[in-house]
Parts: C-alpha cells; structure tokens; sequence
C-alpha cells in the first residue's frame, strides 16, 4: 500500500501567522494572485513583502525559473509549496530563523553575513 496523501502545505493563513511570529510585521491584505503560478497571495501594506502559497513544486519552480531569467531578480525566502518575497534581505533572514526554508537565490550578495 502506497502513501499518495500530498505533503502538508500551509495555508495562506498559516504563512501569514508563521511569518509574522517571527516578530516581523505584517499588517496584510489578501491580494490577485501577482506571482507567476501561485495559488494564493497576500501583501504586507506596511512592508511591500509578498506571501505566496503554490498548488505544485511545478508552479515554485516555475516562479523561480521566471524570475531566474529576469533582469531583476527578486529575493525570496522558498518553503514547502510558499514563498516570501521582499526587497529587504535582513526581513528574509529574519523570517528564516523562525519559518525554516531557504534564502533564495542562494549566491546573491544581499544574503552574505560578515
């Protein structure tokens, strides 16, 4: 007998409470799904800092890749099926201590710590 319940995901909810334990604010509203494949999506009004859930490893993926092959990439901190986004590293790092995942992308200069 094989085991094909999908992996636990959080909730836009969930991401929303996990992210914001971390002692980073978030005053947010729930927006249009502004990333490329996402499945929900909300807005830190005060911070600009996006949550984003995804259905599929596929859809991440597939943001990562988009934004990859930008002029401009983003900075994200990259979960099982979410992802935070901002223009500010130190939220992103802040934020990872609390909710795991991994700084994205990994060799960007905004992440290094000395």
């Amino acid at each position: 007998m094989t085991n094909s319940a999908p992996p636990s995901t959080l909730t836009l909810d969930e991401l929303h409470e996990a992210y914001i334990a971390t002692g980073l604010p978030c005053e947010w509203v729930i927006t249009e799904n502004v990333m490329s494949g996402s499945f929900e999506s909300g807005a830190c009004r005060d911070t600009e800092n996006g949550l984003n859930t995804f259905a599929t490893q596929a859809d991440l993926d597939g943001l990562l890749q988009l934004n990859e092959a930008s002029p401009e990439t983003g900075l994200f901190l990259v979960g099982d099926l979410w992802v935070v986004g901002s223009e500010n590293p130190e939220d992103l790092m802040t934020a990872q201590t609390g909710m795991g995942g991994e700084l994205w992308p990994a060799d960007s200069p905004f992440f290094e710590t000395e």
